[in-house]
């Protein structure tokens, strides 16, 4: 979920709080980067790390919390109640297969069936 809540005890530590899934939250760490949007003071690509993950859900939606601390905020015009985007750079990576579209004959959740060559042949 994009949706933000901006908090901060002052002008300088703003905090971010964004709602994420069980599994979501099981990939995220504590420091790990995120670039943040605030579309209402036209703001881009603001650098911001995780500085707290909730370990109990919201019993309104089921979803964890996660904080992300706004670098270099105190300059910005930001008030409390603020909503905008982040995109969380995850510190461990997983591994992904990608195959094209038609390689896969067929699927359902988490399981599948792919088309497979035996000639060597990679693009």
């Amino acid at each position: 979920m994009p949706v933000l809540q901006t908090s901060s005890k002052g002008r300088t530590d703003w905090i971010l709080r964004v709602a994420v899934s069980d599994k979501e939250w099981a990939g995220i760490k504590l420091n790990d980067t995120a670039k943040v949007q605030i579309e209402a003071l036209n703001i881009c690509d603001m650098q911001a790390y995780v500085s707290s993950k909730a370990e109990d859900t919201d019993p309104m939606t089921g979803s964890f919390s996660i904080d992300l601390k706004l670098s270099n905020a105190q300059k910005l015009n930001i008030a409390s109640g603020m909503f905008g985007k982040a995109e969380i750079m995850l510190s461990i990576k997983s591994f992904v297969w990608q195959i094209p579209y038609d390689a896969l004959l067929d699927g359902n959740a988490d399981q599948g069936f792919v088309f497979v060559t035996n000639d060597n042949y990679m693009h």
